[in-house]
């Protein structure tokens, strides 16, 4: 994990790529590539032409380049049970398989929420360009007891919501529950 935070962060220069008729380039920068990868084999097949080939047509050209990146890959979705149903290329699968972590869900990292919490509170309130400074013990009770099925995604969606409708400098539990309630329920 330190290796990637190290690569993302003090590494080569990082591009999202648009990967649609063809691949934009980078030459030795990551290409990170969400979950939408899992949705398309038509993208599927030609990312692994990529990857095997280290050449790329640029959009709107027949021309073709070579390249140097690498890839990380993240996604939610059960890879190993994407390729036995048929719906991810298992040659893809093990082409990007070549450095694999697992981040455990938000529900399962408990200790994680308060600390995530503090820091989603102070980003928004400075976006917002408000005094919300704290939440009451009661509010980080029930941020800890959260089910969080949607992770990080849905807690920061939950702290932005409260802060967005404090009026005092204390986030109260019933902000907190009130935005959890306004959450779809997977």
């Amino acid at each position: 994990v330190d290796w990637v935070r190290q690569q993302l962060h003090d590494g080569p220069f990082i591009r999202r790529y648009r990967v649609s008729d063809g691949i934009e380039e980078g030459e030795g920068a990551f290409a990170i590539c969400g979950f939408w990868l899992a949705e398309a084999l038509a993208l599927q097949a030609k990312l692994l032409r990529v990857l095997q080939e280290r050449t790329f047509s640029p959009v709107g050209s027949h021309e073709k380049r070579r390249c140097q990146g690498r890839i990380l890959a993240a996604t939610n979705k059960d890879l190993e049970e994407m390729v036995k149903a048929k719906t991810f290329r298992e040659d893809l699968y093990y082409r990007l398989n070549v450095v694999s972590f697992r981040l455990p869900a938000l529900a399962d990292r408990r200790e994680d929420i308060v600390p995530l919490a503090q820091h989603f509170l102070k980003s928004v309130a400075k976006r917002y360009a408000k005094e919300v400074r704290a939440f009451a013990p009661e509010a980080l009770e029930v941020l800890i007891g959260a089910p969080w099925p949607g992770n990080v995604r849905q807690l920061q969606n939950v702290l932005e919501q409260s802060v967005a409708l404090a009026t005092g400098a204390v986030i109260p539990a019933t902000l907190v529950q009130s935005a959890l309630r306004a959450e779809p329920q997977g």
